[in-house]
């Protein structure tokens, strides 16, 4: 970058120049020295912008806005290269650790009971009529769902057999 013009600012350019040469750490501080808003230098260069006059004020903002704009570049850049050298490493996955154990837990035991009658119905050959049954569940519901006026007769009937 072109030397501005203002000692303040020219002071902070090698500081630009040096940015490609940063490791990870040392890149973070250095965003901070110069872009934090309490004490980095930039703003602290910017704080003088209220004793310039109207004009020299627009230019002086223009030129520090011009170099802020550079070290963000800069950093970004540097930030992109500095991912890439990591690779999948660099995401907080650890390859050399081992893989996660299975949830450890149970089914609910109401759960298992259903699940053991329902076996035994079905070595009893039963199959299909615990599949009659879970069609009259979904039939009650769906009654019950549209507000039928004659859900108790819908299910005598069901339970009668009339409905077949």
């Amino acid at each position: 970058m072109n030397p501005t013009g203002y000692p303040q600012l020219d002071a902070l350019l090698p500081r630009l120049e040096a940015i490609p040469g940063l490791d990870a750490d040392a890149l973070h501080a250095e965003r901070i020295a110069l872009l934090g808003r309490k004490q980095g230098a930039l703003t602290f260069a910017l704080r003088a912008l209220p004793t310039f006059a109207a004009e020299e004020r627009k230019r002086f903002g223009a030129e520090a806005n011009r170099l802020k704009e550079a070290f963000e570049a800069a950093f970004a850049a540097r930030e992109a290269e500095l991912a890439a050298a990591a690779g999948p490493a660099g995401s907080g996955l650890d390859l050399t650790m081992p893989g996660r154990g299975r949830w450890i837990g149970a089914p609910h035991p109401v759960t298992r009971v259903v699940d053991e009658i329902i076996e035994i119905f079905r070595e009893l050959g039963e199959a299909a009529s615990i599949q009659a049954g879970a069609d009259l569940v979904q039939h009650f519901a769906q009654a019950e769902e549209v507000g039928l006026r004659r859900a108790g007769s819908f299910r005598r009937e069901v339970a009668f057999g009339a409905y077949n």
